[in-house]
């Protein structure tokens, strides 16, 4: 006899969520991030043996501070600028590909 439990569905989760808070002096400082997270599994369950397998994964990127103090609340937020200047150089490579494939088209045309 064998029991097989069906895989969980795929599940990509994201959410925002803060740390432990700090204190420092009269400010009280508490960092935010995004978790980002997948998880599968899987298991089979015979008579004699049992057996799995199972894979997921999670990012945590700093997203945010926030600084209270007596005179009010304030979020400074964290940019990733090699994530920005990442995207900005892709972007710059496809148009240079697009505009390769262009002049290369024209040139045949000719």
């Amino acid at each position: 006899m064998t029991n097989s439990i069906q895989p969980m569905p795929s599940q990509l989760r994201a959410r925002t969520v803060s740390g432990e808070p700090y204190r420092v002096g009269d400010l009280t400082i508490t960092p935010e991030a995004r978790v980002v997270g997948f998880g599968r599994a899987r298991a089979n369950i015979a008579a004699r043996q049992v057996s799995g397998a199972g894979a997921g994964f999670a990012q945590v990127t700093p997203v945010a501070v926030v600084v209270s103090s007596p005179e009010g609340e304030r979020r400074i937020p964290i940019v990733d600028a090699t994530a920005a200047a990442l995207w900005r150089l892709a972007a710059i490579a496809a148009a240079v590909f697009l505009l390769g494939a262009l002049a290369h088209r024209l040139a045949r045309r000719r």
